[in-house]
């Protein structure tokens, strides 16, 4: 609006007031303060004025918080909009778009009511030109995003256009990351305007290759990892050299800092988001060419290299107070007898530095590798876990590490993770020692995976000890609405299950709320919104990237209980916690994990046929 009234007050008139808004880019105070004036106090020299305008757009779009707002924002820019500001739009529309799925699911009271009845909760589509949208529910956010993406696009087109075709290098990496992102997951159309993602990915490789000769920052490739990726997700573009482009920089970048002085196993040069990007790119994009497949390998390699050396830092001090147990969970095989099925659990419980430091793995397998994925991930975070170094920061290290190990899936040669996941938490305790003035915990996890703390008071008189449950981590679940929100802005679908009727009968929609592709209406049904392996899930939202609980335990703090959904999917907080305080005076915590999983088990038995499998890792302060 500012660069607007400079562009359209007439010379002569009293100058407005110039004060410089908080925020304000400095390529738009020369604008506002009126520095470049020719022909008269307020007739701002075009190019200036052009500059600083597509700016005020860029920062409009940024700022919408609705559809409408967004389209405002465009409409303003006329024929003035620039490429930045249409990079801008397309950056803030799927964030709207989750936004408008949510209001018209009902908000956040509302979801649970409108998913119980077999609605579906999902971004409007995204027509790739002009013309009429569809009609629905979805028809007013539908015919204001259509809009607004349209205009945005034909810019983006026209940028692209005049760049394949001109000498210089183009757009930045930095908007080339936005388009490709934006491309990739919402894939607009039918028809997915392809031409877009082919002409980010060959321009991002050119970049690539003009700066291979002097020196690639960081950023820079973490912008490029961030095209590859978003031409991975569109699933239009299979083969393409950016993959092995920055597969093969990655790894080299990787492998030189692990030689490099300066080193640490559990750090490397790229963040391990941009890392796990790349790998998640080409686990999309299999099977692989020849030149592919040998950056993947290259990347491979380097992560497993990245993990701290296999050698054992653990306690040898003999510990009976932490300890977990697992109970394989049943079936009903063709022919009707109940069976024991494979255990897609997997844990892992330990003490390190003389016993001053424990840590706590699960990981809760799905799909019909979920036990290899299980155990794979396990054993990557034990690994992890053996290299943290602890104190500020923990957490953080800890949410790496579960990427670390899902960029280890999604490359593993052995293990197949296309439709194959798990949940995973893993959780770390320092300051046991007894010379130790503060204890301090860390947890991260994916999924549903839980951990507890049982906290002791003395009651009153004669009425011994109160014993309270303090939940450390909240499940990640689709029909949750902030992830409800997030998925569908990454190209999700939520709704339940639809469950298989006789013919003719009404379709009935049973079970939790759960995540599917949009164009691949039958997979991948996953009943959480984060967590490892699940490539198919990737694709349409499913995140790796891991809730952080960081805090410092109280001398009331008793006990640390860690289980998968098979424990809490039966026992609430409080009976995990009531089979516990029968062994917190001898500390006995295999006892207590062992009777954890049983009462589980015997509630699994007396609810029908089907038994989960049950895990539980004990630790007692």
């Amino acid at each position: 609006k500012r660069s607007r009234l400079c562009l359209q007050e007439a010379p002569g008139l009293p100058e407005a007031p110039r004060e410089r808004p908080e925020h304000v880019p400095l390529g738009l105070e020369a604008l506002l303060q009126g520095d470049r004036l020719v022909g008269g106090p307020l007739a701002v020299e075009a190019r200036e004025a052009a500059m600083a305008f597509g700016q005020v757009a860029a920062l409009a779009a940024e700022a919408a918080d609705t559809l409408e707002e967004l389209w405002a924002a465009l409409e303003a820019s006329g024929d003035s909009l620039s490429a930045e500001a249409a990079a801008a739009a397309l950056r803030r529309l799927p964030a709207l778009l989750g936004a408008a799925a949510l209001a018209d699911a009902g908000g956040h009271d509302g979801l649970t009511a409108h998913l119980e009845q077999g609605a579906f909760m999902e971004a409007a589509a995204l027509p790739a030109s002009r013309g009429g949208v569809r009609v629905g529910k979805l028809a007013e956010a539908a015919k204001v995003s259509h809009d607004a993406f349209v205009w945005a696009h034909e810019r983006v087109e026209a940028e692209l256009d005049t760049a394949s075709q001109g000498s210089n290098q183009g757009p930045s990496l930095l908007w080339l990351a936005e388009v490709a992102s934006f491309y990739g997951a919402l894939r607009p159309g039918p028809p997915l305007p392809r031409h877009v993602l082919e002409d980010c990915a060959d321009l991002a490789v050119k970049r690539l290759e003009a700066a291979a000769a002097t020196s690639l920052s960081q950023t820079e490739l973490a912008q490029a990892s961030r095209v590859a990726l978003g031409a991975a997700l569109s699933g239009s573009l299979g083969c393409h050299g950016i993959y092995s482009k920055v597969a093969l920089l990655a790894s080299t970048r990787l492998r030189k800092t692990l030689e490099g002085p300066e080193s640490h196993h559990h750090e490397s040069c790229l963040p391990w988001k941009s890392l796990h990007d790349i790998s998640l790119a080409l686990a999309l994009v299999r099977p692989w060419d020849a030149e592919t497949a040998a950056g993947a390998a290259a990347l491979q390699r380097a992560v497993v290299q990245s993990l701290p050396p296999a050698v054992s830092l653990r306690s040898g001090a003999a510990a009976t107070h932490i300890a977990g147990a697992t109970c394989a969970g049943m079936r009903v095989n063709k022919d009707g007898v109940k069976e024991e099925k494979e255990n897609q659990d997997a844990f892992d419980s330990c003490l390190f530095d003389d016993g001053s430091v424990a840590g706590i793995i699960v990981v809760d397998g799905h799909g019909k590798k979920g036990a290899a994925v299980a155990a794979t991930a396990r054993d990557c975070l034990s690994k992890a876990l053996a290299g943290l170094r602890g104190g500020h920061g923990t957490g953080q290290a800890i949410s790496h590490a579960l990427l670390h190990a899902d960029a280890d899936l999604l490359l593993h040669e052995q293990v197949d993770s296309e439709l194959s996941g798990a949940s995973g938490l893993m959780l770390r305790i320092e300051g046991l020692g007894p010379g130790s003035s503060a204890r301090k915990l860390a947890v991260a996890h994916v999924g549903d995976c839980r951990a507890v703390i049982g906290r002791v008071k003395l009651a009153a008189a004669d009425s011994g000890q109160e014993w309270k449950a303090v939940r450390l981590t909240e499940d990640h679940r689709p029909g949750e609405s902030g992830e409800a929100a997030r998925l569908v802005a990454a190209g999700g679908r939520v709704r339940k299950a639809p469950a298989q009727q006789s013919q003719g009968a009404e379709l009935l929609y049973l079970g939790p709320p759960r995540l599917w592709h949009r164009q691949q209406t039958c997979a991948p049904g996953l009943a959480m919104s984060r967590g490892l392996g699940d490539t198919l899930g990737k694709a349409c939202g499913l995140s790796p990237e891991a809730s952080v609980t960081e805090l410092e335990l109280s001398a009331e703090d008793a006990v640390v209980v860690v289980g998968s959904d098979g424990i809490f999917d039966m026992l609430s907080d409080a009976e995990v916690l009531h089979c516990c305080r029968h062994f917190a005076s001898s500390k006995d915590a295999a006892g207590a994990a062992a009777a954890v999983v049983s009462a589980a088990g015997r509630i699994w038995d007396r609810s029908g046929s089907y038994r989960d499998d049950c895990t539980c890792v004990v630790l007692f302060l």
